[in-house]
C-alpha cells in the first residue's frame, strides 16, 4: 500500500506556500493579514483585499505571463512542434468572485456588470444593448490612475467606469481579456439567482397576499402537486417546496421546472399568474441557454427568449406596483442577475456550451477545503496544514479513481446485468421480466378492467393487421388466433434508445410499467411513432412479448392520449401543453416508441383527466415539442 501511495504522490503535484506583499494604506502588508473588525466594508480596506487576491494570483501566472508574450514551443501528439500562446480564456464564477477577477466596484458602484458599462438604474431592461468594457481602454485609465498621488483623484478616474484602483493581474497576461472571459453562471445567475432569490421569492410573497384561509389552501395545493409529480431519474423529487428554502442550485432549478405545473391554476390575481408568464419565459431561455449543442437557430431563438422575458417583467411590474401586500409592491427587477442574461447568448458564441463555464462542476470543490479546515487543522498556521492535507487528499482520490476504473471495467452495473429473459433490440431493451401467464388468467386477473377486456381477441387483431402491413406472411395465411391457453412474458422495465435532438448522439430514457414501483404504482408515459409522419402520447399499461410462429413479438399495450389543439386561455397564455385520454386503449409494437416524457396532471377544480406534457423536462424532449407542436410552449 506504501509503494502503492508513493507512486501516486508523485504524480500528484505537492500545493506550496508563496508569500507575497501588498500596500496597504502606504506600507507593505506580507499575506496573510487577519480581518480587522474596524476596517470591514471600508473602501481601502476592500481594495486592499482585491489588491491580495491579485497578488495571489500573479504567483500563479507569471510562469507563463512571459510566454503569452511569445508563445512556447511545444510536441504535440501528433508529433508536430507549435509555437502556444497560453491565455485563460474563461473565468468561471460567481457574481461576486467576478468583480474581484474584474476588479470592478460590484453593486455599489456605476456600472455593476463585469462584461459591459450598463448604469446600475438600467439593470431590469434586458432589450437595451451597453458598450463592453475595453481592455485596452482600461489600461489607458489605469496608467492615469496610477500616476495620480491622492485617493481622490483615484477614485474620481474610476468611478464612472465602476472599477477599483488596483492592478489587475489579467491585463499583464498578453491577449487575455478578463471582461470577456468572465462569464454567465447558470447555477448562480440563473436556478441560484433570478429563479430563486427573486422570481421564488415573489410567488411565495403572492401566496402571503391571499386572502383569509386561501393562503393555506393555495400553499397545501402547490405542495401536493410536488409531491405527486411522476418520478423521473434526472429529476428532483419534493414533498413540499412553499415552506422550505433550499440553498442547492441543481434543485433549485428542477423546482423552477416543476412550479410552472404546480402553480398553473392556483393563483387568481392578475399579477401573480402574470408572473407565472414570466416564468414560462424564464424557463425557455434557461432551455435553450442549457442545451449541450447550439446552432444558429437556438441561439437565435435563445435570444428571442432573452427579450420575451423582460417584455413578460415590463407587463408584470406596474401590475404588481397595484398590490396591497408591500412586499409585493415594491419588489424590484433593476438587479444584476436580471441583466446578466443579455450576456449568455454572446458567452455560448464565445466559448461553447454552458456547461464549458459554469460552475456547476467546480462549485463541488470549496466542500473538501473547508472541511479540511474545520476537522483537520488546529486553526493555527493553517497554510501549511491545508496544503499538506489537500495533498494527500489528492493522492487518495487518485488512488480511488484508479480503483473505480477498475471496478468499472471488470463489472456491470446490476442495471445492466441481463435478468433471464431479457429482451434487447436495435432502440430498446426490456427487462424485468415476470413468469409467463396464460391469457385466461391475465383476463380474470383484470377483468374488472375495461382495457383488458377482450384482451386477446384485439391483440390477436393488431398482429394481424401489422404483420402484413410491413411484409411479413401471416402463418398459413390465416388471421392470428391465440388460445386462452397461450402464455405472453410479461416486462416490467423498459430503456429507450433515441437519437437526441439536443446532442446528435444516442440517448436513453429508463421507464417502468409496475404496479408496485417502490411500494406505489409507476406507469410512465411515451412518444411513440403512429405513422411514419404522426407521433402520439400514450402512457404504458403493459410490456409483454407474444410467440408468432418462429417470431417472438414486443407490444405494449397503452392507453393513448390526443393533444388539446383547441386551446384553454390559461394554457395558450403559460405556454402549456394539454393533453386528453382518448376513449380506449390499444397495442403497439415496442419499437415504435421513441422516448419516454413526463406527463404530471393538470388536477383541476374540474375534476378532469387530462395531463401536461412537461416539455422542460430535458434538451430533446423541449426541441422535440418545439418541432412538433410550434407554438404551443411559447408565452403568447
Amino acid at each position: 500500500m506504501q509503494k502503492l501511495w508513493d507512486l501516486a504522490a508523485i504524480k500528484t503535484l505537492q500545493f506550496q506556500k508563496a508569500p507575497i506583499k501588498v500596500e496597504y494604506k502606504g506600507e507593505p502588508k506580507t499575506f496573510d493579514v487577519d480581518e480587522d473588525t474596524a476596517e470591514t466594508g471600508k473602501t481601502g480596506f476592500v481594495n486592499f483585499k482585491n489588491a491580495v487576491w491579485h497578488a495571489s494570483v500573479r504567483k500563479i501566472l507569471e510562469s507563463i505571463i512571459p510566454h503569452s508574450e511569445t508563445g512556447c514551443f511545444l510536441k504535440c501528439g501528433d508529433n508536430h512542434t507549435r509555437c502556444l500562446f497560453p491565455i485563460p480564456y474563461i473565468l468561471s464564477s460567481d457574481y461576486e468572485e467576478q468583480c474581484v477577477m474584474a476588479l470592478i466596484q460590484g453593486l455599489g458602484g456605476l456600472c455593476p456588470c463585469p462584461k459591459c458599462l450598463v448604469p446600475s438604474h438600467e439593470l431590469s431592461d434586458l432589450s437595451k444593448l451597453f458598450p463592453a468594457r475595453d481592455v485596452q481602454e482600461t489600461r489607458l485609465l489605469m496608467t492615469k490612475v496610477f500616476a495620480s498621488k491622492t485617493n481622490t483623484e483615484k477614485d474620481n478616474l474610476t468611478k464612472e467606469f465602476g472599477l477599483r484602483p488596483v492592478a489587475n493581474v489579467f491585463l499583464d497576461v498578453n491577449f487575455m481579456d478578463p471582461y470577456m472571459a468572465s462569464s454567465f453562471d447558470e447555477l448562480h445567475f440563473g436556478s441560484g439567482g433570478t429563479w430563486d432569490d427573486h422570481l421564488f421569492a415573489q410567488f411565495k410573497r403572492h401566496l402571503d397576499e391571499i386572502a383569509g384561509q386561501g393562503a393555506r389552501a393555495a400553499a397545501v395545493k402547490i405542495d401536493s402537486r410536488f409531491s405527486n409529480m411522476p418520478s423521473w431519474s434526472t429529476l428532483n423529487h419534493f414533498k413540499a417546496v412553499t415552506n422550505i428554502s433550499f440553498n442547492d442550485g441543481s434543485k433549485h432549478r428542477d423546482i423552477s421546472k416543476i412550479f410552472l405545473y404546480a402553480a398553473h391554476d392556483v393563483f387568481q390575481s392578475t399579477a401573480a399568474f402574470q408572473l407565472l408568464r414570466c416564468l414560462r419565459a424564464y424557463l425557455n431561455i434557461n432551455m435553450y441557454g442549457s442545451l449541450d449543442l447550439q446552432t444558429e437557430s437556438t441561439i437565435s431563438e435563445g435570444r428571442k427568449a432573452v427579450l420575451k422575458f423582460s417584455e413578460m417583467i415590463s407587463m408584470y411590474e406596474p401590475m404588481s406596483a397595484r398590490s396591497e401586500n408591500d412586499e409585493v409592491a415594491k419588489k424590484s427587477w433593476n438587479f444584476i442577475k436580471m441583466h446578466y442574461h443579455t450576456h449568455w447568448f454572446d458567452d455560448i458564441l464565445g466559448k461553447g456550451v454552458s456547461r464549458v463555464f459554469g460552475t456547476k462542476i467546480n462549485e463541488k470543490m470549496h466542500g473538501p477545503l473547508r472541511k479540511i479546515y474545520h476537522e483537520r487543522t488546529n486553526f493555527k498556521n493553517v497554510t501549511d496544514q491545508i496544503t499538506r492535507i489537500q495533498h494527500q487528499f489528492m493522492v487518495s482520490v487518485t488512488i480511488r479513481s484508479t480503483l473505480n476504473d477498475i471496478d468499472n471495467y471488470s463489472n456491470k452495473s446490476e442495471e445492466d446485468k441481463l435478468d433471464q429473459g431479457s429482451i434487447i433490440k436495435e432502440n430498446f431493451y426490456l427487462g424485468g421480466n415476470q413468469k409467463g401467464l396464460a391469457f385466461q388468467d391475465l383476463e380474470n386477473h383484470h377483468k374488472s378492467d375495461s382495457s383488458f377486456l377482450r384482451f386477446r381477441i384485439h391483440l390477436g387483431e393488431f398482429i394481424s393487421g401489422y404483420l402484413p402491413a410491413h411484409g411479413i406472411p401471416l402463418p398459413g395465411n390465416k388471421a392470428i388466433k391465440f388460445k386462452a391457453s397461450d402464455l405472453i412474458s410479461l416486462y416490467q422495465y423498459l430503456k429507450t434508445y433515441f437519437q437526441s435532438l439536443e446532442t446528435w448522439r444516442p440517448e436513453v430514457n429508463r421507464l417502468w410499467c409496475n404496479p408496485s414501483f417502490y411500494g406505489k404504482p409507476r406507469f410512465d408515459f411515451v412518444l411513440f411513432h403512429a405513422t411514419e409522419d404522426e407521433f402520439v402520447f400514450a402512457q404504458l399499461l403493459y410490456l409483454f412479448t407474444c410467440q408468432i410462429g418462429d417470431g417472438t413479438y414486443p407490444v405494449a399495450l397503452v392507453q393513448p392520449y390526443k393533444v388539446v389543439r383547441n386551446w384553454i386561455a390559461s394554457d395558450r397564455r403559460l405556454g402549456l401543453l394539454r393533453i386528453r385520454k382518448e376513449a380506449s386503449t390499444e397495442f403497439i409494437l415496442i419499437q415504435s416508441i421513441v422516448r419516454g416524457i413526463l406527463a404530471p396532471a393538470v388536477d383541476d377544480s374540474s375534476g378532469s383527466a387530462d395531463r401536461f406534457v412537461m416539455d422542460v423536462l430535458d434538451g430533446d424532449l423541449f426541441l422535440r415539442i418545439k418541432r412538433l407542436y410550434p407554438g404551443f410552449t411559447e408565452v403568447s
